[in-house]
């Protein structure tokens, strides 16, 4: 049973994990740290467990973001990518989502599973990734969490291949999210000109 499955009986209260950066919608509410300057209303869900690397998400994503989310990367975190993803493909405003994972844990790999079953015929919708810790040598920890990988799931390489297997897009580096989720749009016709 996910974590966040036990919430259910809470109603309208959500667990954020107390050690992220929290959830923003540009146009409306903002709870927890982020900062607010570097964020636009637009069409793009961003979904990650590192803290820094949402910020750098945010920073590139020219058609702006429509929700975004910090959930953090600890073993208890309460709301989790799939809860995200439930929200993001149910929402026909969001056209498209960045999820920023990072080494431990098997949290991408279930969100992989979820992806295939609901992100998949016309509807369609184009996610990119970036999986931090991929130069992380086995044993070393990273940040405060550190490499928890249990038989074939948790390292980087695992978490990417699943992702891909579940047709989302891999970028090697963070630097490139903004990119490749601006050519995802293009490919399927979702840019608005300025005319």
């Amino acid at each position: 049973m996910r974590s966040s499955t036990k919430l259910l009986c809470q109603g309208k209260t959500r667990l954020i994990e107390p050690n992220c950066p929290g959830v923003i919608n540009p146009a409306e509410c903002k709870i927890g740290i982020m900062p607010v300057h570097i964020h636009k209303e637009g069409r793009i869900g961003i979904v990650s467990r590192s803290d820094t690397l949402t910020y750098e998400a945010f920073h590139q994503t020219g058609p702006g973001q429509i929700l975004c989310e910090g959930i953090g990367g600890e073993s208890f975190n309460g709301t989790d990518f799939i809860d995200c993803f439930e929200i993001f493909l149910n929402d026909p405003a969001t056209e498209g989502i960045i999820l920023i994972g990072e080494i431990d844990g098997n949290a991408e790999e279930n969100a992989t599973e979820f992806l295939k079953k609901h992100n998949s015929g016309p509807k369609t919708k184009p996610i990119v990734s970036f999986i931090a810790g991929l130069m992380v040598p086995p044993g070393q920890t990273m940040g405060y969490a550190g490499p928890i990988i249990a038989g074939e799931k948790g390292g980087a390489k695992e978490k990417i291949s699943a992702l891909q297997s579940a047709n989302v897009i891999v970028s090697m580096s963070p630097a490139q999210l903004g990119t490749i989720i601006y050519k995802e749009f293009e490919k399927q016709k979702l840019l608005i000109l300025n005319i």
